[in-house]
Formats: C-alpha cells, structure tokens, sequence
C-alpha cells in the first residue's frame, strides 16, 4: 500500500523543579481507502525543550507560557474541514475559555483549583469549536459570528453543559428507521443548499506537570497503560450512552 503518512511528533515537557516526568509525545495515521485523508493530528506545545515535526493532516502549534500542552486525535468523516477546523482553532478556544472564566470568577468569586477551571474550560472549548463550525456548515456570514468574549459570556451563563431535552409534545413519535430518516432529510434541507456534511470525533489530552486531563466528543478512545494493564481514559459518546440517546432524540434524531 503506498501511502504517505501523517505524522506529528513532539517533546511536550522536561524534567523541572515541579515534575518528575518528561512527556514526549508522537502520532501517526493512514487514510486506508478513502479518496482523502480525513483525519487529523493534533499537538499543541507549552514551553517545548525539544523539536516539534509534523507533516501531512497534522496541526502543530505553540500556546502562551500557561505550562500546558494539549494534544489530540480527530476522526472525520464525510471530508476533512471538521476535523482540521477542529484541530486549527480548540487550543485557542481553551485559552480563552479559561481566560473569560478566570476573569469571571475574579468579579464573581475566587478561581476553583486548575483542574476545575480546565474541566470546565475544556467543555467550553468543545461548544465554542462545534457552534462556530456548524455556523461556517450552515454558510452564515462572518458577520454573524458574535465576538469572541461575548460567545464565552452567553456560553458560561448558559452553563458548562448543555442537558437535553425530550421531544416536546409529549404524543407518540414514529421512530422507524424511514421516520427517522425522513425528518434528518427534512431539516437538512431546511438548512439551505450550502451546508457541508463533514464531521468529526474530537479526543484531546491535557497535560501539565503530572496531571492529565482527557475529554472526548464521539468515539475515539483514549487508554492509559499503568503498571502494564490498560486503563480507560475515556467513554464512547455514542447513543447507547443514555444521556446521548436523549440529546439526539431531541434533536429530531
């Protein structure tokens, strides 16, 4: 099979006064059959001691002074722009999630404890990165994209998570494959002409010092290997997962 890999590799931190440990990090991926590559690498790299290389669909970057490096894996599907946007703009979206979130506890409270803060910036990251793609999928103008603070200001006052809700109405919906199927057709074409139909996985690893902090949107894994027994890091968002079933039924899924 004469195929050129993506490949992306990096040091991501070194041995300091406040680790013990020296995180080097490297990921590679093939497009197997598919016409093109469709997914996407992702190292984003704090204060690197070492160099940084990438080619093919792989996204290297560099972060301000914060002591964190995130790296990530995104599956496309159905074409590439999801998934690179997706790798392209969520550190940025990170930082300034925690950035607004930091300046909304200092007029509001005193800032919870880094893993809180990062939790729940990373949740804001994963909605600012999905709404603003999905608006570029719709064909919205640029110009109707709300500035940045204000899109985390109306996200933080919405909540760090967004619960679904059932089907409002409360009769009885057909739920047959063709029915189904029938209403995604019906509000894919409601959406007009200019939609893009790419999608993607996003599975992203925050790393600082000796913490880590993995968070995951569709199915692709993340393990650990501890003690030489592999350990789950991650949950498949997929519907046999409760709270997912419900999110889709409700959106008309």
């Amino acid at each position: 099979m004469n195929q050129q890999a993506s490949v992306a590799l990096g040091v991501l931190s070194n041995y300091s006064a406040d680790s013990d440990v020296r995180v080097v990090c490297g990921g590679a991926s093939i497009k197997g059959r598919r016409p093109q590559q469709e997914d996407v690498l992702m190292i984003h790299v704090d204060n690197a001691v070492g160099p940084v290389s990438s080619n093919g669909e792989a996204v290297v970057t560099r972060g301000p002074q914060t002591g964190v490096s995130l790296v990530g894996v995104f599956d496309g599907h159905g074409g590439k722009r999801c998934s690179r946007y997706a790798a392209q703009h969520l550190p940025e979206n990170f930082h300034a999630a925690v950035s607004e979130l930091t300046n909304h506890e200092d007029e509001h409270g005193p800032a919870g404890r880094d893993r809180d803060l990062y939790t729940r910036a990373m949740r804001l990251a994963y909605r600012i990165t999905h709404e603003d793609f999905a608006r570029m999928a719709r064909g919205d103008g640029e110009v109707a994209r709300p500035k940045t603070r204000q899109r985390f200001k109306e996200a933080i006052e919405r909540g760090d998570g967004q619960k679904p809700t059932p089907p409002s109405g409360g009769g009885y919906q057909d739920m047959s494959f063709a029915a189904v199927r029938t209403r995604m057709l019906q509000k894919r074409m409601a959406m007009g002409p200019r939609m893009w139909d790419d999608g993607s996985t996003a599975l992203t690893c925050l790393i600082k010092g000796n913490h880590v902090l993995v968070a995951n949107a569709g199915d692709s894994r993340a393990v650990a290997c501890v003690g030489g027994k592999a350990v789950a890091l991650s949950q498949d968002h997929k519907p046999n997962l409760p709270v997912e079933r419900a999110r889709v039924q409700a959106a008309g899924g």
